[in-house]
């Protein structure tokens, strides 16, 4: 999300240096960078879509540094319309049911005209187009998209003059159906959709967009703006699904503040009244439902023991709680209405401590005591199974335990990191996957990736659990000249584990999956197969154990993004006692932007007394694309330095 430095200065009591707003902002965990010095990039957690706003990051630095109209208060007439003009609001007669009132518990229309559209903006509008170098569409248009950036709230407008006073209903639309959005692109909206009906025709997504036929032009004079609340898992994965970029869907999916609404169509009011005349106005609101209060029981000796340090001063930790909107009585705690991520003291207990900053002395002098039990490697069917694989040249990978697909028995998660990730997976195969395609794109042609882990779902009331090994292999069998040319398949997969698993427990053959491949995650051509079994399943007869040793720990080299480029030299040796010198000569080849070698054929023609042997060098750069010249060169470099051994020629490169 970016933000201009010049807006964020107008929330704060003093116009600050961008970098003593940055360090704030790094202070309080909000990672950025900067478009240009007067721009800041920030990269907002999915758990915090409060920040997503000017407004929403000035409260938040609040704790660092003093910021001003951060709750938009009636008397602060900088951000409300004037009173007079509040005072001529009238009651809408508008022909709406709301027949999504779980999807949407409140909802406000306004309807207002105007005299004339305004020739130019006002500085602070103007400013928001030329800062963040965005492009105008239209004056009602630009407003709302203002009002989202400023304060957080989106809004959506329909030229009133387009709905002819027709029934508009917010249902979900379980049909499939044609829809033009305000942009001009059509898509195929495919059922069970939240969505604003007029008659029978969709007009917006809800949340998400708004349909052409209604949408504002250069020449509309009067609107009527919807502004509502909609739950977050509603939206969450429409954009996706209909691959749409919209702001809205992005900020309502984190969460919008209910109780926000009537003041986001206040200053929605007060700067139309900055750009021209307001000729009539009028409002309606439907409400079922008020979001409810959240209530934390304050104990400050538990806070200590979460953050492992001594609070000495009891009154600037409820400061701090205070400025950042948390209200206290009688040791209770109710987090402002716009952190939905606020559920448990161990929430407050992170708001103090980024507040304060773990780089103060209070973190920074305090001693931790950390008990430290000897390194034991337990004898456990999974460490058996990890020195199995790993020594037949699997990779362990470690994924996170959540997923979005939210199928029958599926545990959702009530405080989301993520909320597109709301749910514990029920299976690993997912996960391994995007693992797999992963390393395809980093032109791995041998990959051979294995989980364990806890598999979680809800079964006759009760929650389950088992722990479960998933597997994933595509590509060649290894990088040697035995297993190069053979390729991993089901075979080899039955072969490995057929001693293993536990008589009478599973098919094994069943159970192997050879799964579809995405064309769009990944250019290989490869089959891809996966299996999955319960831990119990697998069992370690004497013969097949394996020495259970201490992890080595590797350091961590990045994978380039950039593709790679391999060559394939052949080697014919007439004196076999030249083998070992040829070989050391190719392995001991360094170059910079050489990845990988190795011998991948081998024959010997023993009528001739003669070998040939293949190598492959695979050549990627952390820099840029390699071009062809390049590589042809690091390989007349390679060609070089075997030039003064006898007895060796190369018929001949080929070159992929």
């Amino acid at each position: 999300m970016k933000i201009s430095i010049n807006h964020l200065n107008s929330f704060l009591e003093n116009e600050y240096e961008t970098k003593i707003i940055s360090d704030a902002l790094f202070k309080l965990g909000h990672e950025h960078s900067f478009e240009n010095s007067m721009v800041i990039d920030l990269d907002i957690t999915p758990n915090r879509g409060d920040c997503l706003s000017v407004l929403g990051i000035a409260r938040d630095l609040n704790s660092c540094l003093n910021a001003k109209n951060i709750d938009l208060k009636e008397t602060d007439l900088i951000f409300q319309p004037n009173k007079s003009l509040l005072n001529s609001l009238s009651p809408l007669c508008l022909n709406f049911k709301n027949k999504a009132t779980k999807e949407c518990p409140e909802i406000f229309f306004l309807e207002i005209e105007i005299e004339n559209l305004p020739e130019s903006y006002k500085n602070y509008l103007e400013d928001y187009f030329n800062d963040l170098n965005l492009n105008k569409n239209n004056f009602f248009a630009d407003i709302s998209n203002y009002l989202a950036y400023e304060i957080g709230q989106p809004v959506h407008c329909y030229d009133s003059e387009l709905m002819n006073g027709e029934q508009l209903t917010l249902c979900n639309n379980q049909e499939n159906k044609e829809f033009k959005t305000l942009l001009g692109n059509k898509i195929q909206l495919k059922g069970n959709d939240l969505v604003f009906k007029l008659n029978e025709k969709i007009v917006n997504i809800a949340g998400v967009m708004g349909d052409e036929s209604t949408s504002c032009s250069s020449n509309t004079k009067k609107v009527l703006v919807e502004c509502a609340y909609f739950i977050p898992e509603v939206i969450l994965g429409k954009t996706r699904k209909y691959n749409l970029a919209s702001d809205a869907a992005f900020k309502f999916e984190r969460g919008a503040d209910q109780s926000f609404l009537e003041m986001a169509l206040k200053r929605f009011i007060k700067i139309i009244e900055d750009h021209t005349e307001i000729k009539s106005m009028s409002i309606f609101h439907n409400v079922e439902q008020s979001k409810t209060p959240i209530y934390i029981k304050y104990d400050e000796k538990k806070v200590e023991n979460i953050l492992g340090i001594e609070l000495k001063d009891s009154s600037k930790t409820l400061n701090i709680l205070s400025k950042l909107g948390f209200s206290l009585k009688d040791n209770i705690i109710s987090p402002p209405s716009y952190r939905h991520d606020i559920q448990h003291i161990n929430d407050i207990a992170e708001e103090i401590a980024r507040s304060i900053g773990y780089n103060d002395d209070v973190f920074q002098n305090s001693n931790y005591k950390l008990t430290l039990q000897p390194l034991e490697i337990k004898n456990s069917i999974e460490n058996q199974i990890r020195s199995f694989l790993v020594e037949n040249n699997f990779n362990e990978v470690i994924n996170y335990p959540f997923c979005g697909e939210n199928d029958a028995g599926s545990l959702e998660i009530i405080n989301p990191l993520d909320k597109n990730q709301n749910n514990l997976r029920h299976n690993l195969k997912n996960s391994l996957v995007k693992n797999l395609y992963f390393n395809e794109r980093r032109q791995k042609d041998s990959v051979k990736l294995f989980e364990i882990s806890e598999i979680y779902h809800f079964q006759n009331n009760e929650i389950k659990n088992m722990a479960k090994l998933g597997i994933i292999i595509s590509g060649h069998q290894g990088y040697n000249f035995r297993d190069f040319s053979n390729k991993l398949d089901l075979i080899y997969l039955e072969n490995l584990f057929l001693p293993l698993v536990s008589k009478g427990s599973i098919n094994l053959r069943d159970s192997i999956q050879e799964l579809k491949r995405d064309s769009s995650e990944s250019k290989a051509k490869t089959k891809i197969f996966y299996f999955e079994i319960p831990i119990e399943f697998l069992s370690f007869k004497p013969e097949f154990h394996c020495e259970l040793k201490p992890t080595k720990f590797k350091k961590y080299v990045k994978p380039s993004d950039f593709p790679s480029s391999f060559r394939d030299l052949s080697f014919l040796i007439k004196d076999e006692r030249k083998i070992d010198a040829l070989l050391k000569k190719l392995e001991s080849y360094s170059n910079k932007d050489l990845k990988k070698s190795f011998l991948f054929d081998f024959y010997e023609n023993k009528n001739k007394n003669e070998i040939k042997i293949a190598f492959r060098f695979i050549f990627q750069s952390y820099e840029r694309t390699l071009v062809d010249k390049e590589v042809d060169n690091y390989v007349s470099d390679i060609v070089k330095s075997i030039s003064d051994i006898e007895g060796i020629e190369i018929p001949g490169m080929r070159e992929t």
